[in-house]
């Protein structure tokens, strides 16, 4: 029993092996890790106007300070999402207001 498991480890092994090389391959002709695409450091899209990584990273780090002066505790991992999404909401209310004051 044992010897055939060791056997037919080595055939599952290397499924797994060209099952990660190929979908690294697929990932990359994606062009998800291209630093260079227009992709990248887009958080979203509102309407034409883009959110970037950079712009939710700061306004997250706002909201995690503002947590942490009115609670005065450290968010817990279910917080944490808690102000990720209440940042991804400000956010596009911010870019939704922005657009209707253009008009």
């Amino acid at each position: 029993m044992l010897s055939q498991l060791r056997q037919q480890t080595k055939f599952v092994l290397w499924i797994v092996i060209v099952g990660f090389v190929g979908f690294m391959f697929f990932d990359w002709g994606m062009n998800r890790i291209n630093p260079g695409s227009e992709q990248a450091g887009l958080a979203g899209k509102v309407g034409k106007n883009r959110i970037t990584t950079e712009e939710f990273r700061q306004e997250y780090r706002n909201q995690r300070a503002a947590y942490y002066e009115q609670y005065e505790v450290s968010p817990t991992v279910q917080t944490e999402q808690e102000v990720a999404d209440r940042t991804w909401e400000t956010l596009v209310q911010r870019h939704l207001l922005w657009e209707e004051a253009l008009k």
